[in-house]
């Protein structure tokens, strides 16, 4: 308790999770597989959706694909489903953080192009 206070990590998570979750948002309009975006402090969420209207879940063969492309560019992810967590550590840094989306970025616009959400 006393690291969490002395190191205002508290603060840190509030900050840092305000920062990504500002920067995650716009990949429901960017991705059209992204049903929404949501988080508290560090503890974020994306829904991955097949069809946006309905909000049914993007297939279990896309979310593996995604969450390996992420893994292969470096990128440890809760991809694997399709309402997946984003639950940095605590001490993480808004550079760290930017650096970890832009990866994640890099993955979505693959997808795109490889339509992953059209798999069944």
């Amino acid at each position: 308790m006393r690291a969490i206070e002395d190191e205002h990590l508290v603060e840190n998570a509030r900050d840092v999770g305000r920062a990504m979750l500002d920067a995650l948002r716009p990949f429901v309009d960017q991705y059209p597989f992204v049903g929404e975006v949501r988080g508290r402090g560090l503890l974020l969420a994306i829904e991955l959706v097949r069809d946006r209207k309905t909000k049914e879940p993007l297939a279990r063969s896309a979310t593996r694909r995604i969450f390996d492309e992420c893994v292969r560019r470096g990128l440890l992810t809760m991809a694997y489903a399709p309402s997946f967590r984003i639950q940095p550590a605590l001490t993480i840094d808004r550079a760290t953080a930017y650096n970890g989306i832009a990866v994640l970025r890099e993955v979505f616009d693959w997808a795109v192009h490889q339509r992953v959400w059209e798999a069944t």
